[in-house]
């Protein structure tokens, strides 16, 4: 399958804090999504993942338009939602949960977020096992205005979350420590 621009829909980014450290992670839009439905989508999301995370905050959201690598700050009802609770430690900075899914053009679609605060089973987490889990997949197959693939077809998202240690945040932590 050959791959397609990055710049092949419209994206927002989303910005958000974690424990005084800053990420972002991307939602893929429909061409006439409209940011308050798309605010909504991505709100039932992180409420149904909020108590398997640290406090966290959405600090910024950014727009690309379809064909465009330039992203601009817009308004957007998100900013100051949070979801979680408690105060990060340093040494939970690297973990992160990852929603995986694919189009029925056959292309992946991920959503991740750091700030996981649960438990290790076996590095993934199952809608069977958690409810958190499985409410979040819920939302993102509900999701009918983002949460696309690349190609702009709606995903079907696996039933359960990877748990992952990224190595960037890992090396972030030590220098910090």
């Amino acid at each position: 399958m050959a791959p397609l621009p990055v710049t092949n829909t419209r994206r927002w980014k989303v910005s958000y804090d974690v424990g005084g450290f800053a990420h972002q992670f991307l939602v893929r839009l429909r061409d006439a999504a409209v940011p308050a439905t798309v605010d909504s989508e991505v709100t039932t999301f992180l409420s149904a993942i909020g108590s398997l995370f640290w406090e966290s905050e959405i600090t910024g959201v950014q727009e690309a338009a379809e064909g465009s690598n330039l992203f601009f700050p817009i308004a957007s009802g998100l900013v100051g939602d949070s979801w979680g609770s408690g105060a990060n430690s340093i040494g939970n900075n690297p973990l992160q949960l990852n929603f995986v899914g694919r189009s029925p053009g056959g292309r992946r679609v991920r959503v991740g977020l750091f700030g996981y605060k649960g438990v290790f089973s076996e590095w993934k987490l199952t809608g069977s096992e958690s409810t958190p889990v499985q409410d979040a997949v819920n939302a993102l197959n509900a999701a009918g205005d983002c949460f696309i693939a690349i190609d702009g077809l709606f995903a079907t998202w696996y039933p359960y979350a990877d748990i992952g240690v990224n190595d960037y945040w890992v090396r972030q932590s030590r220098k910090a420590g």
